[in-house]
């Protein structure tokens, strides 16, 4: 028996459609594996994508918050262009061009679909 939270049990019958941010993160992670990426890369990528084009789209409280979200997109961001240059053995600028590019279409394909959650 499966659990859909930490709480409740499943019994398997759930007959609905996915969240509309799962089919988006199917086609995220189909383009970008048909592309030659790892799915590591796929995950990463939809992970900035459901966080927002910046920051300040999370609306954080405090300055110190922003600053703090505004860490993680950088790090989150660096990591997608290590993993480039690694999987396709390019140089850090055409590196950022495929990862600017992906973040892009990831973003628009959550927008399209309606949705910025992480689907559970």
């Amino acid at each position: 028996m499966g659990l859909t939270s930490i709480d409740e049990p499943f019994d398997g019958s759930h007959t609905t459609a996915p969240p509309k941010c799962e089919s988006a993160k199917a086609s995220i992670l189909s383009r970008v594996t048909q592309e030659g990426h790892t799915d590591s890369y796929g995950v990463l990528l939809h992970l900035v994508a459901v966080m927002g084009r910046e920051p300040k789209a999370l609306n954080p409280r405090t300055e110190k918050e922003l600053a703090e979200w505004s860490g993680h997109f950088r790090g989150l961001k660096s990591a997608l262009l290590c993993l480039v240059m690694h999987e396709r053995k390019v140089e850090p600028s055409s590196a950022a061009l495929v990862v600017y590019r992906h973040v892009k279409s990831a973003t628009d394909d959550l927008d399209r679909r309606g949705g910025s959650e992480t689907g559970g």
